[in-house]
């Protein structure tokens, strides 16, 4: 039987954060009275890097929770290809999700949104954003370089693409099956930008998006640079409203 959830996660030189990240995504999910599908899809890193990672991961079955051999891409292309790929290798599942290597989100947030996706009845079924947002009962863990760094770049983002998103970057994001097969054509944005092109095209054919707010935590041993990432992301802003642009109408 097909899982209820694949969740990928893309992985670049995660070898340390990954694996403990995992056993706590376990601990929580493995009871839970809905099935996942964890597939981690590693983004071309050093072969030595890459062995580390394979060996002390935990990979089979626990409780409720698949935890499948990692897909090893050979050359390093991006997140958004990262991602592609997984959904691609991971079959028949009725939600498929991403969630970032480095444990920012913690795993009790995974469940809760995973259980809010799961037990929704609405039809169509809507995308569940997991968002950053400073309020009371949430704790968000930034520095305040990366903090001010990030809403910078989401108003921006926001205001070029014209959709009213609080946080486009945050990395854990859910869509049914059914939307990612109509947008699936669409998406051909490789790295970090791909939340801003899949925001949009999950738009353009019609599907709600929620935004959820979530605890978040800076975890340190990351290997983007908040500045130089963050103008190169800006950079790829206009390309992606123009591919848009031309998309045909559903």
């Amino acid at each position: 039987m097909p899982a209820d959830v694949l969740l990928v996660i893309p992985a670049f030189r995660e070898q340390l954060r990954l694996p403990p990240y995992l056993r706590e995504l376990l601990a929580m999910l493995s009871p839970a009275r809905f099935t996942t599908e964890i597939l981690v899809v590693d983004d071309g890193s050093p072969e030595s890097d890459r062995q580390q990672l394979v060996s002390a991961m935990p990979t089979g079955t626990f409780g409720s929770c698949l935890v499948r051999a990692p897909l090893l891409v050979p050359e390093n292309h991006g997140k958004g290809h990262s991602i592609q790929q997984g959904w691609r290798a991971g079959g028949e599942a009725r939600w498929l999700g991403f969630l970032d290597a480095d444990g920012a989100t913690p795993a009790s947030e995974v469940m809760r949104l995973l259980e809010l996706a799961t037990q929704t009845a609405s039809d169509p079924l809507p995308c569940y954003w997991a968002s950053r947002i400073r309020m009371l009962g949430k704790k968000t863990n930034r520095t305040q370089g990366r903090y001010l760094l990030g809403r910078i770049f989401a108003n921006l983002a926001s205001a070029y693409i014209g959709l009213p998103v609080y946080d486009t970057q945050c990395g854990f994001k859910l869509i049914p099956s059914v939307t990612y097969r109509k947008i699936e054509p669409l998406l051909q944005e490789a790295r970090f930008c791909f939340d801003v092109e899949l925001l949009l095209a999950v738009n353009h054919v019609g599907a709600e998006v929620h935004e959820v707010p979530v605890d978040w935590r800076d975890v340190p041993g990351g290997h983007v640079n908040a500045v130089w990432d963050g103008i190169a992301m800006l950079g790829r802003l206009p390309p992606i409203r123009a591919r848009a642009r031309n998309w045909p109408r559903v």
